[in-house]
C-alpha cells in the first residue's frame, strides 16, 4: 500500500495505533521502569530526591517557556520550546516515581482520585511545598545573570543581541 503523507507510513508501520512518535498514546509515565525500592534505600529518601529532581525540572521548563519569544531566531525559539518540552517530560516521570513511593504530601488530598500523582504533585502544592533549587526559582528581572551564556558570548564576539529582558 503506498501512503499519501509521511504521518501516514509512520502511523502504518506503528500497527496504526498513532504511536510513531515518542510522547504519544501513552498513558503511564512508569510503563517500563523498575518501580521497586533498592534494597537500603529508604523509600522516603527516594521519593525526596525524585521530588526535588522533578521539581527542577519542572520550574526550569516553565523558565525556558518564558525565553522562547526573547530568542534571537526563530530556530533558537524552537530548540528552548523542545528543551522545555524534555524537561516538562523529565518532571512527569520524576514526580511520577516520587509519588510510585509515597511522598505526596497535602497534594493528594487537594486533588480528586482521577488525577495521577505527578499532575497532583505539579498543580497542587503550595509554592513552599516546592523542593528546586534555589537559582531555577529566582525572582525574574534584568540581571546579568538571566542574559543566556550564547547571548552573552555573541556579543563578546561583536554580535548584535543585546541584554534580553525576561518579563
Amino acid at each position: 500500500m503506498h501512503e499519501e503523507t509521511v504521518y501516514e507510513a509512520l502511523n502504518d508501520a506503528g500497527g496504526g495505533e498513532g504511536h510513531w512518535a515518542f510522547g504519544t498514546g501513552f498513558d503511564e509515565p512508569l510503563a517500563g521502569v523498575d518501580t521497586t525500592v533498592p534494597e537500603g534505600i529508604d523509600p522516603a529518601d527516594l521519593g525526596a530526591y525524585c521530588l526535588m529532581l522533578g521539581d527542577d525540572a519542572l520550574v526550569l521548563a516553565q523558565r525556558l517557556t518564558e525565553w522562547i519569544t526573547a530568542a534571537p531566531e526563530l530556530e533558537e525559539e524552537v530548540a528552548i520550546g523542545n528543551i522545555a518540552l524534555d524537561l516538562l517530560g523529565q518532571a512527569r516521570l520524576l514526580l511520577a516515581r516520587a509519588g510510585s513511593v509515597g511522598v505526596m504530601g497535602r497534594s493528594r488530598e487537594r486533588a480528586t482520585a482521577s488525577i495521577p500523582d505527578e499532575d497532583a504533585l505539579a498543580y497542587f502544592r503550595d509554592p513552599d511545598e516546592f523542593r528546586h533549587t534555589p537559582r531555577g526559582g529566582a525572582q525574574r528581572g534584568l540581571r546579568a545573570d538571566d542574559d543566556p551564556p550564547a547571548r552573552r558570548l555573541d556579543r563578546a564576539a561583536g554580535g548584535r543581541h543585546p541584554p534580553a529582558r525576561v518579563p
